[in-house]
This record gives C-alpha cells, structure tokens and sequence, in this order.
C-alpha cells in the first residue's frame, strides 16, 4: 500500500519530465534551424560578395 503512491508520483515525474525533455528538444531544433538559415544566408553573402570582387576584377 505503501509502494502504490510513490510509483504513481514517480510516474507524474516522469511526465513531467518527459515534457520538459520534449520542449527542450524542440527549442533546440528551433535554435539549430534558425543558426542555419542565418548561415546559408551569410554563406550566400559572402559567396555574391567573392562574384563581383571577380567580376570587378577580371572584368577590367
């Protein structure tokens, strides 16, 4: 009878804690798309930018 309660609460923990497991993935799945994007991005940047320093430069 004494065992009932504790693996009731243990399983709330659990869940809880699986909940709190849950949204920090999904933050950090955010978080890694978001550096993503703004890495493709400053690639493409850069990328335009080595272009036209050889556009300027051949092209003279």
């Amino acid at each position: 009878m004494g065992e009932q309660p504790r693996s009731d609460r243990q399983g709330v923990e659990e869940s809880d804690s699986s909940t709190a497991r849950d949204a920090m993935v999904r933050e950090s799945r955010r978080r890694a798309a978001v550096w993503g994007i703004l890495t493709g991005l400053a690639m493409t940047v850069v990328a335009l930018g080595c272009i036209a320093l050889l556009y300027l430069a051949l092209g003279r």
